[in-house]
């Protein structure tokens, strides 16, 4: 299981802005591969007035830095591939 660090929260917070993301507190997590439920999970959702309608086509740059990650920690080829497939913006 990965976990971010507070000081990585930190650094994601200063990127996106404080008016991006609200936390949303105490929420339990069951894992698909064994059914472990993981208590108190931090876990943020966009707020509603940021949200857009429908897909919103990644950049080269952002959708590169998400396969290069996936990658990295080993996840299944088949979400690689289906990453890999996703259209950018022009």
């Amino acid at each position: 299981m990965m976990e971010v660090e507070d000081k990585d929260l930190g650094v994601i917070a200063e990127k996106e802005g404080p008016t991006t993301y609200k936390q949303i507190p105490d929420v339990k997590v069951k894992l698909l591969s064994d059914g472990t439920e993981i208590p108190d999970v931090k876990t943020f959702k966009v707020f509603e007035e940021k949200e857009t309608k429908g897909f919103c086509s990644p950049t080269k740059e952002y959708l590169n830095l998400i396969i290069n990650n996936a990658k990295r920690y080993k996840f299944p080829q088949d979400y690689i591939k289906g990453l890999e497939a996703i259209k950018i913006k022009d």
